[in-house]
């Protein structure tokens, strides 16, 4: 309670909408008495009214001025009306860490900057500072039990290890003081811990699912940025990985989803790239992030599905045909039955750096074979389509054929009448 008002006559909604928020002076018309808790004499609170009908805290009651001034909204003539503080903001940093969070209500206190005849300051849920894992550091935090969020976004689960000490994800649980997932990442990376998070460098990387695009050779930036419309380029980022491969992200600044789709629905390369990017996968009754390779080297690596083992093979690169390899979970059947993806990944493309020819129009068609491919490789892993299915070339996918401001063939990537000039 922020204070207490006794009129000597009911009061109409009208009255009470026009005066709800703000404090009285204590010589109102009709006015019996006005508590407001802020004038104290020991145990004793002043009525501010002219009647002085003081009034006594009982059963150990205290007062806290900063305790939070709900205030009610109404609208006239219909009966609803709406408590602040259901809604919180969350203030993060630009690795989507949630450092403050404040609800949508302000607090009433009577040392501060004076807004309309109150002093208000903000409603704080929670404020932590961070060890680089997620772990808190001791003296600088404070959360409400109403706020089940923190590092990284994730949720909370402080019953396991103490308050802040456990984070949970849609794909793992890990321990934010010894930065080390309970579990085996199910898309593990050969040069990295199964047990590692954030590749072992919490302040560059996020990684609240795990669903990820990435791309490694000369010129696969290249080839990326080539598949989008002009000037859309610019939402698309690129992080660099310990590694050596670069992981693409996007950023659509402050436009609205909306306005984002809109952008997605007039760029097949941008949506293929977005769909690449936030692909997910289902499989024994659940969802997990997609992750793919997309290379420009000539050599990759492949798994063999019989042994488990990891090989590594070099794309002659002589022809079209000769400098391309599209493996995905989705086996090749019955030309490469035991070809798997690296680990780590779900699907990867391989094209190997230089110029397709057209001969009859001496064009570089190069991006055409490198949407076909990434295409592919989605229809394959994302969709799990047989591979024939998969293929663009199939005509069971009519949206991979329209091609808005490129002009792309019916089936892009066809290496009849095309000469492959390696770099």
């Amino acid at each position: 309670m922020d204070e207490l008002r006794i009129w000597n006559t009911a009061r109409t909604i009208q009255e009470i909408r026009a005066n709800m928020h703000n404090e009285l002076s204590g010589n109102e018309s009709d006015l019996k008495a006005y508590w407001n808790f802020n004038a104290l004499t020991g145990q004793t609170v002043n009525d501010i009214s002219s009647n002085n009908q003081n009034g006594q805290l009982g059963y150990n009651a205290t007062i806290e001025t900063n305790e939070p001034f709900r205030k009610m909204e109404f609208i006239v003539n219909d009966d609803i009306q709406r408590e602040l503080g259901s809604a919180n903001y969350e203030l993060s940093n630009h690795l989507g860490n949630v450092l403050s969070v404040v609800s949508d209500r302000k607090i009433k206190t009577i040392n501060n900057v004076q807004v309309g005849g109150f002093s208000y300051i903000a409603d704080v849920i929670s404020t932590s500072d961070y060890y680089p894992f997620g772990s808190v550091q001791p003296g600088r935090s404070y959360t409400s039990d109403a706020y089940r969020y923190g590092f990284n976004g994730q949720e909370k689960d402080d019953e396991v290890a103490g308050a802040g000490n456990s984070m949970t994800a849609m794909f793992w649980q890990y321990d934010t003081r010894l930065g080390r997932r309970w579990n085996l990442d199910p898309k593990p990376n050969p040069s990295i811990s199964q047990y590692a998070t954030f590749a072992n460098n919490p302040i560059w990387f996020s990684d609240p699912n795990g669903d990820t695009l990435d791309i490694i050779g000369d010129d696969s930036e290249k080839d990326i940025n080539n598949l989008v419309n002009e000037g859309n380029n610019q939402f698309i980022t690129y992080t660099q990985n310990e590694d050596g491969t670069k992981r693409v992200g996007f950023d659509f600044g402050d436009r609205t989803e909306e306005e984002v789709q809109d952008l997605l629905k007039n760029d097949q390369g941008l949506k293929l790239i977005y769909d690449l990017v936030n692909g997910e996968i289902k499989e024994n009754g659940t969802v997990r992030g997609a992750k793919f390779l997309y290379s420009t080297n000539a050599t990759y690596q492949y798994v063999d599905r019989n042994t488990g083992d990891t090989k590594t093979k070099v794309l002659i690169g002589d022809d079209p045909v000769n400098a391309i390899s599209n493996i995905s979970i989705t086996p090749r059947l019955p030309k490469y039955p035991s070809y798997a993806p690296p680990k780590g990944y779900d699907g990867t493309v391989n094209i190997v750096s230089g110029q397709f020819i057209d001969k009859a129009t001496l064009v570089n068609v190069r991006e055409n074979f490198v949407m076909h491919e990434l295409y592919e490789s989605y229809f394959r892993t994302i969709m799990k389509l047989p591979y024939t299915d998969g293929s663009w070339d199939s005509g069971a996918h009519g949206e991979a054929k329209i091609a808005t401001g490129k002009k792309y063939p019916s089936n892009p990537g066809e290496a009849d009448g095309i000469e492959f000039i390696a770099q």
